[in-house]
């Protein structure tokens, strides 16, 4: 079925949607004999805890009844469902915001991804009577749009605002706009450009810049600006998300053969290949697309360059899809494009695209729960977003720094998306398969590890690897796999070991792909051991048993000798020692600045070992040589 969406001279104060209906009958056939399926309210941001109606209105010339059947197909569930004048009005309320989204909501803009925004899938299933042909059509109504948590932002987007006690302190000049409270949150629907200015009950202040996509110059890579992120942003696959879509659609046309047409219509994928909201008058390419009575199925377009200008340079994926409307945020605010909400635009829409909702069930994303873990010197690199940018980052400086660290209050945001992928890093190899993965400088430690596998596992190794200067490991699981990071305790020289799982294909994800169940796209993002890939090489279950003893047997050890350098060696425990016990040796124990250096070595060699819990599946052999050129040292 083709869907024609129809608005009246007001913007969006109602929704028609026109279902046409092929091979039907003759009277099926007229335009005028079409049924209409009107949706109450803002169809794009009806309000969490809102009520809403969608009414179907049976034109004159069909005379003969229509029976109509609703049900909800996806979505968080509708409440107060009340089906009405003989079936052609059905009445529910949204979802609740607590019904989107878990936990508590942070403070300022509340971030909003497809599976959050409350966004719901209702069927009418109909037909007349008489006639045993069955029709049915999909209405998507939601909550409220989507929102990277950004202070740039659409004119005519209803915003969310996490916490309390929420006032107005500046508006534009034109704007009419005021703080509302709605399903126990406060809210603002900015109708003006320009700053909007915020306080909460706190007095924490807030600073939104309200603009119109199409009113916002895209001169990025101007003189003294990004010029070469904006070159390097031209080889990146979301750039040319959309262009890449049609120009396969018309290739695959060409190619047709006889038959069933495939279908034409890209409808279904614009709100992830292109910039803007449909259904809101934010000036993105839907809203062009509206006011040049341009389809947004881009039925028979050959090409991009097809496009009007106006909307083709708001296709596809570009800045202002992820930065939004307007200009950069202030210094303070900057921040903010570190967290993976800004991702979760389209890469949180399961079972399609589920890789943040794999991601949030990781380690990962409470990396900085901890207020020590975010705060710290030594913490930040591996446990921040922020700390491991300007870590990874050779040419960051200490002015940079203070523009990315997230303000008190904000909470954790885990090590997010951008710490492993980059959109627009000039250094990355211009090729549409390589994921945006950022290729970090690594150490010493990694000379003669064969470039093919650094490839590989490249992104992973800085967090999940001992720094070269480090008293004591606080991370080994990536220099156990390479066979590297341990010391001779008697010389200090390297030891180098086997490493059996260089050469496995796909690296660090290669064997840590598993996650959520139902997922499509993005399970990786789970990174869960997905021990189906071990049996590949090693199929033998009597050695796998053999292997669990082993390795129960060398902890077993390694603990041992820890608790003896504990008692009489160079170790010592942490003088403020976390609560939790569970903690890594790491967050822990610290290394005597008078320790023997023979006996500091084999410390540090035993907290590599006592670092990595998967020592058995990353490198067994490098363990047991790690334990038994320590052990003569400890007594």
């Amino acid at each position: 079925m083709g869907i024609m969406l129809a608005r009246s001279h007001m913007r969006w104060p109602l929704l028609c949607v026109v279902v046409s209906l092929a091979c039907q009958s003759v009277d099926w056939h007229e335009p005028a004999a079409l049924p209409v399926f009107e949706v109450s309210g803002d169809r794009a941001q009806l309000g969490f805890d809102a009520p809403f109606s969608i009414v179907v209105h049976v034109p004159a010339l069909v005379r003969a009844p229509i029976d109509v059947r609703w049900r909800q197909i996806d979505g968080p569930a509708v409440r107060d469902i009340a089906v009405t004048d003989g079936g052609l009005r059905f009445s529910a309320r949204t979802p609740r915001l607590t019904d989107c989204r878990e936990g508590a909501l942070p403070w300022a803009m509340v971030p909003l991804s497809p599976r959050t925004r409350g966004q719901v899938v209702v069927e009418a299933e109909w037909r007349r009577a008489n006639d045993e042909r069955t029709h049915r059509q999909r209405i998507t109504v939601s909550a409220a749009a989507r929102s990277g948590g950004l202070p740039n932002v659409p004119v005519d987007q209803r915003l969310y605002l996490g916490g309390a006690g929420w006032r107005l302190m500046e508006a534009p000049l034109e704007a009419h706009a005021t703080i509302e409270e709605r399903d126990g949150i406060g809210t603002l629907r900015p109708d003006a450009r320009g700053i909007w200015q915020l306080i909460d009950g706190d007095g924490r202040t807030l600073r939104i810049q309200a603009g119109r996509y199409v009113e916002t110059p895209l001169d990025c890579g101007r003189a003294g600006c990004h010029g070469e992120r904006v070159h390097a942003a031209q080889s990146s696959p979301m750039t040319w998300a959309l262009a890449r879509r049609i120009d396969e659609r018309t290739r695959r046309t060409a190619t047709r053969s006889a038959g069933p047409s495939a279908p034409d219509d890209l409808s279904c994928t614009m709100a992830c290949h292109a910039t803007g909201e449909e259904g809101i008058h934010d000036g993105g390419f839907f809203d062009i697309a509206s006011d040049l009575h341009v389809s947004t199925s881009l039925a028979s377009m050959p090409s991009i360059a097809a496009l009007p200008r106006a909307m083709r340079r708001l296709g596809s994926v570009g800045c202002l899809a992820c930065h939004g409307p307007s200009a950069l945020p202030e210094a303070e605010a900057r921040w903010s494009i570190l967290r993976s909400d800004v991702c979760a635009q389209c890469h949180d829409a399961p079972p399609r695209y589920g890789h943040v909702l794999a991601w949030q069930t990781t380690r990962m994303a409470r990396a900085d729960q901890d207020p020590a873990a975010r705060s710290e010197r030594a913490c930040t690199p591996c446990h921040t977003t922020w700390g491991h940018l300007r870590d990874i980052d050779l040419h960051a400086t200490r002015d940079e720094a203070p523009t990315r660290v997230p303000p008190a209050g904000v909470g954790a945001i885990g090590i997010s998306c951008p710490a492993c992928h980059a959109v627009h890093d000039p250094s990355l190899p211009a090729e549409p398969e390589r994921s945006l993965l950022r290729t970090p400088h690594l150490g010493p430690m990694f000379e003669g590890v064969p470039r093919e596998a650094l490839a590989r596992s490249g992104t992973c190794i800085p967090c999940h690897a001992p720094r070269d200067s480090a008293r004591l490991a606080q991370a080994s699981a990536a220099a156990i796999w390479a066979g590297r990071g341990g010391v001779d305790p008697e010389t200090g020289a390297p030891l180098i070991g086997a490493a059996p799982h260089l050469a496995v294909e796909g690296g660090c994800v290669g064997c840590h792909r598993a996650g959520p169940d139902g997922i499509e796209h993005g399970t990786n993002h789970g990174f869960r051991a997905d021990r189906r890939q071990c049996t590949s090489c090693h199929a033998d279950a009597a050695r796998d048993a053999g292997w669990a003893d082993e390795r129960a047997r060398i902890e077993k050890d390694a603990r041992s000798l820890w608790d003896s350098l504990l008692a009489r060696g160079p170790l010592a425990r942490a003088q403020r020692e976390p609560a939790e016990p569970s903690r890594p040796p790491h967050a822990t124990i610290t290394l005597r600045r008078d320790a023997d250096s023979a006996r500091a070595r084999a410390a540090y060699d035993l907290s590599l070992l006592l670092e990595d819990r998967g020592f058995l599946a990353h490198n067994l052999p490098y363990a047991r040589m790690l334990l038994e050129r320590v052990r003569p040292w400890v007594r």
